[in-house]
């Protein structure tokens, strides 16, 4: 597989829906959870734009705050995967407190806004999806109210995620099979927690 990559290098992994922690410096990479690009979804508002691409290394030794980041990202992961197998058993403040842990600004507002559609429709989701690869870029200070910013990018596998109607049958809403995505992924000034502000589709090859 060709990849033109964003800044950072490759990491690869193949790990289950919403699986917990990340460890420094080793190229393990969790499950990335991104709602479809259709009528179904309220996709979250872009805040980034994709960064140049340049060639990856094998693997990539990530900081503290690369970490943190990367914690963020798979926590709202972990908040799809738990929402989206029943939304609903959530009411709509529930899920912003679930995702609120991790993501903030127009992301939050529009990934709750995605699940409470899929409540009202009476839809969910099956399977799970796969990080194919996943890096982070350094860590850059905004030296404004943005404080501290990380961009995490990661090829996603949806091929075994399926969204379906109360009775199970699939919807015609369904996901892509690869979504190359990129995160922005920031810790304001004066706060002490990594949150997803933005995120974009990416520039480049993703898929086996």
């Amino acid at each position: 597989m060709t990849i033109r990559l964003l800044l950072g290098v490759v990491l690869t992994a193949s790990l289950a829906l919403g699986a917990a922690g990340c460890t420094p410096g080793q190229t393990t990479a969790p499950t990335p959870s991104s709602p479809p690009s259709s009528s179904v979804t309220g996709s979250p508002t872009a805040s980034a734009t994709a960064t140049p691409t340049q060639t990856p290394t094998a693997t990539q030794t990530l900081d503290a705050g690369q970490t943190a980041a990367v914690e963020a990202v798979k926590g709202g992961w972990a908040a799809d995967a738990k929402i989206g197998a029943d939304p609903s058993a959530f009411t709509k403040a529930e899920m912003a407190k679930e995702f609120g842990r991790y993501l903030g600004g127009d992301v939050l507002t529009s990934q709750v806004g995605y699940f409470t559609g899929l409540k009202s429709k009476g839809y969910r989701r099956l399977g799970d999806t796969t990080a194919v690869w996943i890096r982070a870029s350094d860590v850059t200070d905004n030296h404004s109210s943005r404080g501290l910013e990380v961009h995490v990018t990661v090829c996603q596998d949806q091929t075994s995620l399926e969204v379906v109607d109360k009775a199970g049958a699939k919807v015609p809403e369904q996901y892509p099979a690869f979504n190359l995505r990129q995160y922005s992924v920031r810790k304001p000034a004066k706060e002490t927690r990594w949150r997803v502000y933005g995120a974009v589709g990416a520039s480049g090859e993703c898929g086996r």
